[in-house]
């Protein structure tokens, strides 16, 4: 699933959903900030065009974090 996979996507008016990755803790601070809830994807958004304030919470997807126990040359 992408950034903005085209299932949880819908027009708004020239403006695109950009979903965030919020726990439940941050709701209210994502509220205040101006996020608001999609009950049917059950993510918090805003639109592309205030992203920025929520760097925080973009999704993390597309970065892998692996254990690797290979020592550093």
């Amino acid at each position: 699933m992408g950034l903005l996979d085209p299932s949880l996507r819908e027009n708004l008016t020239g403006s695109e959903k950009f979903f965030l990755d919020v726990d439940f803790s941050d709701k209210d601070e994502v509220k205040k900030l101006g996020a608001r809830w999609d009950p049917r994807a059950r993510k918090w958004w805003t639109t592309i065009e205030n992203k920025r304030k929520f760097t925080v919470w973009w999704p993390k997807e597309g970065l892998r974090l692996v254990d690797d126990d290979t020592p550093p040359f």
